[in-house]
């Protein structure tokens, strides 16, 4: 029998055993492709610190890496098809900026 013949298609069970972490992230998102592999950065917004302490008016702000995530590839088509399904199965809110 071929080797393609004798795989068996394993579907995962999903667990959460190590209870990760969610991070929230409101800036910039990057994605880089290095080989087989994605990185999808994810930044969070913060403000000046000395200005935020001060009880001045925040002017300077930077977006933090708050979150880094490497997939294969294959991964990121997934992801996007998953984003696709779902932005399309949506209605949009009011005064949405995303377009259909």
């Amino acid at each position: 029998m071929s080797q393609i013949a004798q795989q068996v298609q394993i579907t995962p069970t999903f667990a959460d055993p190590g209870n990760v972490l969610e991070a929230f992230a409101n800036g910039p998102v990057n994605i880089t492709i290095s080989g087989q592999f994605a990185t999808l950065t994810f930044t969070v917004i913060r403000p000046d610190v000395p200005e935020m302490m001060t009880g001045q008016q925040m002017t300077k702000a930077t977006a933090a890496v708050a979150s880094r995530v490497v997939t294969p590839i294959q991964n990121l088509v997934e992801l996007r098809n998953l984003l696709h399904r779902l932005i399309q199965d949506t209605p949009l809110a009011p005064g949405s900026s995303l377009t259909q």
